[in-house]
């Protein structure tokens, strides 16, 4: 059985969000289901990638104390789903 990809996803506080941002990370972990395990970040775990979900485009989600190994993922709005499938497609590869 092949290994699950480990995600970190990080939320920013939720001051001023214009989007659902907890239906958006539901939404991207049932596209890949079976093939990206996504969780809540944990300080001091290791992550293939960080998801970094933001309300808002001021993107202002503390996420420098992660260790995170193929990159960050910035998502600032819901319309950018298809655009967040095709990164994790990406490092999929």
């Amino acid at each position: 059985m092949k290994n699950l990809i480990k995600v970190g996803v990080k939320y920013c506080g939720g001051c001023n969000p214009r989007h659902d941002r907890g239906s958006f990370a539901v939404k991207l972990s049932n596209r890949f289901k079976g093939i990206i395990d996504f969780e809540n970040v944990i300080e001091g775990k290791k992550y293939d990638a960080l998801l970094v979900i933001s309300g808002c485009t001021s993107n202002c989600a503390d996420y420098d104390s992660y260790d995170i190994g193929k990159g960050v993922i910035f998502v600032t709005e819901a319309t950018n789903f298809d655009s967040i499938v095709e990164k994790f497609n990406d490092i999929l590869k």
